[in-house]
């Protein structure tokens, strides 16, 4: 199965400490919301990985791994699309929910009901296949910027806003 990931927003926090990715997974005629880390040198547990065309395969508990997750084949073993809540918990990772919530407490963006939407996910997957992985026109957002709402992204909930043009 084909799976398809567009980046849509790269967020900031008022200290433009912890930028995270908002974007869209498509499967089939499901959508899910996903959170990841920047590009950023391509670094290990820090980093999304660059745009392109994956392999994938689930992977389930064995005595290695201890959570089902999905493998994305690339030179990093932590590209996974997984559960989880928000960037301090990202690793590298993408996380997948039903909608985007604001944490008003560490100034960031995380995803509801990631451990739902995931098993969802991985009910609707076979064992492996392929990944599309592309930016849109990325847009600085900060959800403590009050703007126009101009999002596409179907269960955008809470206050993210993107930023005029010019600004």
């Amino acid at each position: 199965m084909n799976l398809v990931l567009t980046r849509k927003y790269k967020t900031l926090d008022k200290n433009k400490a912890m930028p995270q990715t908002l974007g869209e997974l498509v499967v089939g005629e499901r959508t899910f919301n996903t959170l990841e880390s920047v590009y950023f040198k391509n670094i290990k547990k820090i980093s999304c990985v660059t745009p392109g065309i994956y392999e994938w395969r689930k992977i389930k508990p064995n005595g290695k791994v201890t959570f089902d997750h999905i493998q994305i084949i690339t030179t990093r073993p932590d590209v996974t699309i997984r559960a989880g809540i928000d960037y301090l918990t990202l690793a590298g990772a993408i996380v997948v929910g039903d909608k985007f919530l604001y944490n008003e407490t560490y100034d960031l963006m995380q995803v509801d009901k990631s451990r739902e939407s995931f098993m969802e996910l991985m009910s609707l997957l076979p064992s492996k296949g392929t990944i599309e992985i592309k930016d849109e026109r990325l847009t600085v957002t900060g959800a403590h910027i009050p703007c126009e709402i101009t999002s596409s992204l179907s269960n955008f909930y809470y206050d993210i806003r993107v930023l005029p043009k010019g600004l």
